[in-house]
């Protein structure tokens, strides 16, 4: 068979690889039943819905008319600063706290684009660092590091 919509055959190869990982992952809880859900009972049927959604994406791709657009190459530049930048939010959350990670991964995540000023930059950076200080420190109440542990605990 001829793959006519190239993005949709991506898609759908992704997501099954990400649902059958999910499924191989989640197998190893207890399962239980749907009147008792095991800790394995969401992750199995979220991994089993994200795999059936990757085959109709597949079969989609198979059947149909031709799609003029193809994918077209991959700009491995930009693909490496938005991954540079999820991994630098990582890396600086453990050692600066949450603050500094959100701008740490805005930062190099707007690279990426030419279109970013530097002052669209800051200016994003600030939002979101005090959208996500005041949703999941204040409203959610969870425990996060939001400043770093050198200035936090004696």
């Amino acid at each position: 068979m001829k793959i006519k919509h190239q993005q949709d055959f991506f898609s759908g190869l992704l997501f099954i690889v990400f649902g059958l990982g999910a499924l191989y992952i989640a197998s190893h809880y207890k399962l239980g039943s749907a009147a008792k859900m095991g800790a394995g009972y969401f992750p199995v049927v979220l991994a089993l819905l994200l795999s059936g959604i990757g085959i109709v994406l597949l079969l989609r791709a198979l059947r149909g008319a031709p799609d003029a657009a193809n994918m077209g190459r991959i700009n491995w530049r930009v693909a490496g600063l938005i991954i540079g930048g999820v991994v630098g939010f990582g890396l600086a959350y453990r050692y600066l706290g949450l603050i500094a990670a959100i701008c740490v991964l805005v930062f190099i995540s707007s690279r990426a684009d030419a279109e970013f000023s530097w002052r669209g930059t800051f200016t994003n950076a600030a939002v979101l660092s005090l959208a996500c200080w005041l949703l999941f420190v204040v409203l959610l109440k969870l425990p996060l590091d939001v400043l770093p542990a050198f200035l936090t605990k004696g």
